[in-house]
């Protein structure tokens, strides 16, 4: 018999049982790699073919390869190429490499821009290599201008990101409704942008938001646009011709002369003097030197990179420092948008845009009396309502109106348009249960305080209505302070509001930090269609006056009409003021908050701020913020003093 035979079972057992985890003493205690420090640095270019910065392409094929694996990321919305093409490349990516076919035929002696924008990106941890800018010439030489700015919501003066600025070699008033630019690019999230390797010419300069995604201003009113004034000569700059050279970087009226209809290039040239056709040919010539540089410098597979991209601007020939306010038009023209009939007696007509004066409604299968209908407007002026006074204009289930009304073309042109408009009311038929049980219609009321039942000691206490009052019974209307479970009645008045006839205000002379009490017996309030209001009750308190702080703004040079307007940290608009000279104005009754300060340049004085018109050469209204916050505390005055330039 064996040695094995001869041993129990049992204790085999308990010696294997003590002798494996001698021989395996880390499986009990698997710890997972850390993997090391995380990937933050985008994709780099190793190689390209044909190289960056290539001269005299010929082909349609591009091979860009990256020292990691990438992947590409809303490419359709992030490239741009200039000059744009009909149709879009097409991109592939195989591993470490980025294969494009232009897939076009190439404009001879050209300088192309491929921009990447956001879309490349690594495959593993998605680092982004920002602006990646791919440049070959078909011609002999790269373009080497460049021109930036930034793009600013000109409303409220932020930074506009994603926007296309564009540049035109054409230089009809037209073109950016029908061609395509000839460079673009897309501000960063700053509103900052950069087109290079531009070549010396002159360019008519737009922005657009461009919804389409095609390069057009073809949704006027709803894409929002920017625009230069003057025409732009990147090449034109004081820093880099001399301080002696031009007033400014665009060209002058008496330089130049646009022919009845401008070749491609834009521009027939006459020169005024001696001098600046001397500093002309000087920067063709240091054009060329520097296109000579560049045709040696990049002459390799492998091309410098300084941060995202490769800069190849000189120290000369450039336009930098533009700002660009970004605008939607009142454009297109005006339209009834829709119109609802949604009680008998109400009447509305919802516009596109706001109603210029002359607007009438002029009935055609109905003869009302005189005095038939009230007119209300909203605070845009793009809705009005009809309120019907008469029973039996009420009564009637269709009303066939002609609605006439200017409708303006993006033009100078005026012209009515006269609309016809049916409006029906069909009463919904009830059972007799129905009937029997209906209850009476009641007049619902609606106040406005502020939060938490506080009055503000400045503002009148406002009243609503769902339709136009026909009376209002003072005597069945109290307004009392509670004292110590006692009632003082106080005087007061309702004034209709001056924009909206639905609206009231309770106007009295409120008692600071002290309980009021609003009631009204039953048919206190009475509207156009004999429909009476409940019993109503509403308690509130008025603030102390140690609750408030106060600034005083002092304002001096001043040029034109401004309004001068508070906005709280919500971006609401709470006081205004208007001036047209230097003066001193108070905001007084403000709660502890921060505030800011914004002025509006209103040239025409119309006391609102006006948009921009791309075809009248109209820019949006300048506005300006106060340099700082302001913080207000309770009882406390903050004295500002605002120069303008």
């Amino acid at each position: 018999m064996s040695l094995l035979k001869k041993i129990p079972l049992t204790v085999i057992f308990l010696a294997a049982v003590l002798i494996l985890p001698l021989l395996f003493p880390r499986c009990a205690n698997i710890i997972p790699p850390t993997g090391g420090p995380r990937d933050t640095i985008p994709p780099e270019l190793v190689s390209s073919e044909p190289p960056n910065y290539s001269t005299r392409f010929t082909g349609t094929a591009i091979r860009i390869e990256f020292d990691e694996f990438i992947q590409l990321r809303n490419i359709n919305q992030q490239f741009i190429i200039t000059p744009p093409q009909l149709e879009r490349p097409e991109f592939r990516v195989r591993g470490r490499n980025l294969l494009i076919d232009l897939d076009t035929e190439l404009i001879p002696n050209t300088t192309y821009t491929l921009n990447f924008g956001e879309a490349i990106v690594d495959l593993n941890e998605g680092n982004v290599l920002t602006n990646f800018e791919f440049v070959f010439s078909t011609g002999d030489i790269i373009d080497s201008l460049y021109y930036s700015g930034i793009v600013l919501n000109a409303f409220n003066n932020e930074p506009e990101e994603g926007v296309v600025v564009m540049l035109y070699d054409n230089l009809h008033d037209s073109v950016p409704y029908r061609q395509m630019p000839l460079y673009a690019r897309r501000t960063g999230k700053d509103g900052r942008f950069r087109l290079n390797n531009l070549r010396t010419d002159t360019f008519k300069v737009f922005a657009l938001r461009d919804a389409g995604n095609n390069y057009l201003y073809d949704q006027p009113g709803e894409e929002a646009i920017a625009f230069l004034e003057d025409l732009l000569v990147p090449g034109f700059h004081p820093d880099a011709a001399g301080p002696d050279f031009l007033p400014d970087t665009l060209v002058s009226e008496e330089a130049m002369t646009i022919t009845e209809e401008p070749p491609v290039t834009g521009l027939a040239w006459q020169p005024a003097e001696p001098e600046m056709q001397q500093e002309l040919d000087t920067i063709a010539a240091q054009q060329q030197e520097w296109a000579a540089i560049q045709a040696g410098l990049h002459d390799v597979d492998t091309i410098p990179v300084a941060g995202d991209y490769y800069d190849p601007a000189p120290p000369f020939g450039f336009r930098t420092g533009d700002t660009l306010f970004l605008f939607k038009e009142e454009a297109g023209r005006q339209y009834i948008r829709r119109t609802e009939r949604s009680r008998p007696g109400e009447l509305l007509f919802v516009f596109n845009l706001p109603v210029a004066p002359g607007w009438l409604a002029e009935p055609l299968n109905f003869d009302p009396p005189e005095n038939w209908m009230l007119t209300e407007r909203n605070s845009r002026n793009d809705s009005i309502w009809l309120w019907i006074t008469d029973a039996e204009t009420r009564s009637t289930e269709s009303l066939r109106f002609a609605v006439s009304y200017r409708a303006d073309g993006p033009s100078d042109s005026i012209r009515t348009v006269t609309d016809t408009v049916n409006l029906n009311y069909v009463e919904r038929t009830t059972t007799r249960r129905q009937a029997a049980t209906a209850e009476e219609p009641v007049l619902e009321v609606t106040f406005g305080t502020a939060a938490r039942g506080n009055m503000e000691l400045n503002r009148n206490l406002r009243l609503s209505f769902p339709s136009p009052l026909n009376s209002f019974d003072y005597s069945l209307m109290d307004l009392a302070v509670i004292r110590d479970n006692d009632t003082v009645s106080r005087s007061f008045k309702l004034t209709a509001d001056s924009l909206q006839i639905r609206r009231y205000n309770l106007i009295t002379e409120w008692l600071e930090a002290e309980e009021y009490r609003f009631t009204a017996l039953p048919g206190a309030f009475e509207d156009i269609f004999g429909v009476l209001s409940d019993s109503l009750r509403l308690v509130f308190r008025t603030r102390a006056k140690d609750d408030y702080g106060s600034i005083v703004l002092n304002l001096s040079g001043v040029k034109g009409h401004l309004i001068v307007q508070l906005i709280n940290d919500r971006g609401t608009v709470i006081r205004e003021a208007y001036t047209g000279e230097d003066t001193t104005i108070t905001f007084d009754f403000l709660q502890p908050g921060q505030f800011r300060l914004k002025a509006i340049f209103d040239d025409n004085e119309n006391r609102k701020w006006d948009t921009g018109n791309y075809l009248k050469g109209i820019q949006p209204e300048r506005v300006l913020f106060y340099h700082s916050v302001i913080v207000t505390r309770a009882n406390w005055s903050i004295e500002e003093n605002w120069e303008f330039e």
